[in-house]
């Protein structure tokens, strides 16, 4: 059972990030403002599933992004988001975030093609505190002279408990922000009905993505 509804959880958040005018503004709001400021967020694609191989399909069931960086030179440069989504505490994400990471870059090396930068964003809908940490924090039992060989992985985390109302409401769109609401229930299911009516505001009428709002409710 818990697998069942750890599924509807992945399944949904994807279908909320799958669209690139919904992604971008939560990347806008969410992600540190340094990168903000240097994203081109028209350039934003959601990459299909052929960017990884098959081995890493089988632990990677979230999502990648691909977005250019601001330049006044005529050589474009891009950077990939691996958008890792978690439902509960997972020790061992950095693990596979970075399995991922070098996966792909001895691919691209493989296939000659130039590897490109890589940020982890790990976005968290869990009910626990978690602090995702270091790879040393990992091998405690190890000295520090040990430890200070393993590689530094950092990683982008937004916890979706610590967001709050006015934050979603200041998303330029009406429908991520009624996504992370619904997403937010699971945390406070007492809110449900509340927001339940706020989505419906949120939505305009005559939207030509009603679907959503269907997804929505049946998330819920």
């Amino acid at each position: 059972m818990a697998k069942r509804f750890h599924n509807i959880h992945d399944t949904f958040v994807r279908e909320s990030f799958s669209d690139p005018e919904r992604a971008v503004a939560f990347f806008e709001r969410f992600l540190p403002k340094i990168l903000v400021q240097n994203f081109d967020f028209d350039t934003l694609t959601v990459l299909k599933e052929s960017y990884i191989n098959e081995t890493l399909r089988e632990h990677f069931s979230d999502l990648v992004f691909e977005v250019s960086l601001k330049s006044d030179t005529a050589v474009k440069t891009d950077v990939v988001l691996l958008f890792e989504h978690k439902s509960s505490p997972d020790r061992n994400v950095l693990f596979k975030v970075g399995h991922y990471m070098f996966a792909h870059w001895t691919k691209c090396l493989s296939e000659k093609k130039e590897p490109k930068p890589i940020l982890p964003v790990i976005y968290y809908q869990g009910k626990k505190s978690w602090n995702v940490g270091n790879l040393s924090d990992l091998f405690k039992n190890h000295p520090k002279e040990v430890n200070d060989y393993l590689p530094i992985l950092r990683h982008i985390f937004i916890d979706l408990k610590t967001i709050g109302e006015d934050q979603l409401l200041d998303m330029r769109s009406s429908m991520m922000t009624a996504a992370i609401l619904a997403q937010q229930w699971r945390i406070n299911p007492a809110k449900l009905q509340e927001d339940f009516e706020r989505i419906f505001r949120l939505f305009p009428i005559a939207d030509a993505n009603m679907n959503f709002l269907e997804i929505i409710v049946v998330y819920a």
